[in-house]
């Protein structure tokens, strides 16, 4: 098992939970393993840092030269898209509470958003804040469609992760060499 990030505090935090997997820094664009695998899979819509077409097929194309099976999701397609959403979320372990909190904003078919962070140390009690900025392409199911079909790489969307889905899941592309 492989994995790649740009941001080497995210490959921390894989390091921390001890997977047994080789982490690297590097660009989904760019990167080359010097391995094969049998599955490659693109974490929580983070295909959608692919903000061109040009870029979203050399994320395809370097993960199907790695494994035969290309798996991707887009939660925040068009289809799904929900302006001004406001969205809060807390998690802890031992160590540190975490609160994340954003609203949705689009313009030209790109997200744009800074979500903003509270970090509470539970051994000293001391909260930190820290703001990010995150900037996604909102593709359309289409898009993505007419994409893969223009390029001839084979596809299967599913909606969702669970046996039962609908139409209204987070779209799923299954994408084979």
């Amino acid at each position: 098992m492989a994995g790649i990030d740009l941001n080497d505090d995210m490959l921390v935090v894989a390091r921390e939970k001890d997977l047994n997997a080789r982490l690297e820094i590097g660009d989904m664009r760019d990167f080359d393993l010097d391995e094969n695998f049998d599955l490659a899979y693109c974490l929580s819509s983070s295909i959608q840092y692919a903000l061109s077409e040009n870029d979203f097929e050399k994320v395809i194309r370097r993960a199907l030269a790695h494994a035969p099976k290309f798996i991707f999701d887009v939660a925040f397609c068009k289809e799904r898209w929900q302006e001004g959403y406001t969205n809060i979320t807390a998690n802890r372990n031992e160590d540190y509470q975490v609160a994340e909190l954003f609203t949705s904003h689009s313009r030209d078919s790109f997200s744009y958003w800074n979500p903003l962070y509270l970090i509470k140390n539970e051994r000293t009690g001391e909260i930190d804040m820290h703001v990010d900025t995150q900037r996604i392409r909102i593709w359309g199911i289409g898009e993505i469609e007419s994409l893969l079909r223009k390029k001839s790489i084979p596809y299967r969307i599913n909606h969702g992760f669970e046996i039962n889905r609908n139409e209204n899941d987070i779209p799923v592309f299954i994408c084979r060499t």
